[in-house]
């Protein structure tokens, strides 16, 4: 069959697509209010939907060697960074029953924050040049029963680039859609599975019709950071962790949530102005995860509002998706670099069960900006300490 070819421009963010499910979805962003001081200067919020988001990183030299299809997984696909990449994305219905089994798509597209591609159950798809690119997924999962071409324990099917009409497979997709304590409960089992870093298996069918697992040879290179850092975080509660994640590749890696809910949203940070204010939450933890820029280096300084007597803490650090950083409430924050990054943000809201507390901001109201000379002069400023994180499924939504 032949190949259609779309080419969607950067402003246009809803299209649907000639495979039926298939199309581009705008994205909630929001833009800083302060942006003449604030590095953190536009933030993607989360669809809704599970509220679930997995971040895959490709290294400069990735390239996808199979067409994937899921089963029982939705993709809600945005493509952010890459310089301005053009990315070339490969469709093809493989759905039993589907009126546009069979048809095959080429796409053309930058990246960006402003949309999402939502490739429906049993659609093939692949990529081409997502090197330097971060995906964010955020998938709606299906269940169902009987179904052999589902396997609970790896959903992907894998298909040669190059597969023809005749060899097009015709799978059986799933039915039910998982409530969001369903996803929520998966998502968990995966940060548990991960912390130990496993590749990703292909799953191939046989010349006898069976699948078949195909592991990935990759060895993980050594983090780029060290212990040593945890010797110059001198603050209590500031700390890095290591995250959950699977390889992709030596360098690429698919990173899950670590957060109990499960809810993160993505921040461009640019550094391109000469001034920074630095940042504070009063009621949130805060944990920070470097998703792009991986080795690159940049200046670190926090101030502890907790104590009476204040100082500019300071550190230079390295990129590095396979850690976050752990910055607890009253504890300021600054960084310093060049250029634009990407940071998965997520929180540890503290509640008290007297809620609402006339002493406390609203959620997603806490956050402070000031300078250094402010925050040194700043009295009476700390975090309270009879509330504790509680694990909240409620995503803070203020820059």
């Amino acid at each position: 069959m032949k190949t259609i070819s779309i080419k969607i421009s950067d402003n246009l963010v809803n299209k649907l697509l000639p495979i039926v499910g298939a199309k581009f979805e705008s994205n909630k962003c929001y833009q800083s209010r302060n942006c003449s001081i604030d590095f953190f200067k536009r933030k993607l919020m989360t669809s809704p939907g599970p509220y679930i988001s997995d971040y895959v990183t490709h290294q400069n030299d990735f390239k996808y060697n199979t067409l994937g299809i899921h089963v029982g997984q939705i993709d809600r696909l945005t493509f952010m960074g890459g310089d301005g990449r053009t990315i070339i994305g490969h469709l093809i219905d493989c759905r039993k029953g589907s009126p546009t089994y069979g048809i095959r798509l080429r796409i053309e597209y930058n990246a960006s924050m402003g949309r999402k591609l939502i490739i429906p159950m049993g659609v093939a798809h692949s990529f081409e040049n997502l090197q330097n690119v971060v995906t964010r997924d955020e998938p709606i999962w299906y269940s169902s029963f009987y179904n052999k071409d589902w396997d609970i324990s790896n959903d992907l099917i894998s298909i040669p680039l190059d597969v023809s009409d005749e060899d097009l497979p015709e799978i059986q997709v799933n039915q039910f859609r998982l409530p969001v304590k369903g996803h929520i409960f998966f998502s968990q089992l995966q940060q548990e599975n991960l912390k130990n870093a496993k590749a990703y298996a292909d799953r191939f069918k046989n010349e006898y019709g069976q699948y078949q697992l195909q592991t990935q040879e990759w060895s993980e290179l050594p983090m780029d950071f060290t212990s040593s850092y945890d010797s110059l975080l001198k603050i209590d509660g500031v700390k890095w962790l290591k995250n959950s994640y699977a390889l992709t590749g030596p360098r690429s890696f698919t990173i899950v949530p670590s957060s109990k809910s499960c809810v993160s949203d993505v921040v461009e940070l640019d550094f391109s102005g000469d001034t920074h204010a630095f940042r504070c939450h009063k009621r949130q933890n805060s944990l920070l995860t470097f998703l792009d820029r991986e080795g690159a280096k940049m200046f670190l300084e926090l101030v502890d509002l907790r104590q009476a007597s204040r100082h500019v803490e300071s550190m230079e650090i390295v990129c590095d998706p396979r850690v976050r950083l752990v910055i607890p409430a009253g504890v300021a924050y600054r960084m310093r670099a060049d250029g634009r990054y990407l940071l998965r943000f997520e929180s540890e809201i503290l509640l008290d069960e007297n809620e609402p507390r006339i002493d406390l901001p609203q959620i997603g109201e806490d956050c402070l900006l000031a300078s250094e000379e402010d925050l040194l002069k700043m009295h009476n400023f700390c975090a309270p300490k009879d509330i504790l994180p509680r694990g909240s499924d409620l995503a803070p939504r203020g820059l």
